[in-house]
């Protein structure tokens, strides 16, 4: 789960066997746009049987509230492993609080609308000053 504007951490670990080379990250699945994606590092050198690396994914504010899921890749040589990744998106603020925004709005303009200000009266028997 990924507030709006927020960044999340998600650890990544590769474990191979007997295999060696470098093995590089990508994915597929997420929305053209509102998501910046980096994973550290693009790439990394297998030497051990697990390797990790990390993807950090920030929802940006163009990113709409939504559930989707993505497939987390990692190709070596001419193999490609993959794994799927469920992303929920919440709005950055509660939705309440934009239509509380609006009915405040209609009830002020309401009240400018209903309410009319009183005019001011001469008194009667003063005339001007120093009369």
């Amino acid at each position: 789960m990924i507030k709006v504007g927020d960044k999340a951490t998600i650890n990544l670990t590769l474990t191979s066997v007997a295999i060696s080379g470098s093995a590089c990250f990508g994915e597929q699945g997420f929305p053209d746009s509102g998501f910046t994606l980096t994973f550290l590092p693009q790439c990394a050198l297998v030497h051990e049987a697990m390797t990790s690396a990390q993807l950090v994914v920030e929802a940006t504010p163009a990113a709409a509230p939504q559930n989707f899921t993505a497939t987390i890749l990692a190709t070596l040589g001419n193999q490609t492993a993959s794994t799927s990744l469920t992303i929920t998106v919440i709005p950055a603020i509660p939705a309440w609080i934009p239509w509380l925004g609006i009915l405040l709005f209609f009830i002020v303009i309401g009240l400018a609308l209903t309410v009319k200000p009183r005019k001011l009266r001469k008194e009667k028997g003063k005339g001007k000053i120093g009369e």
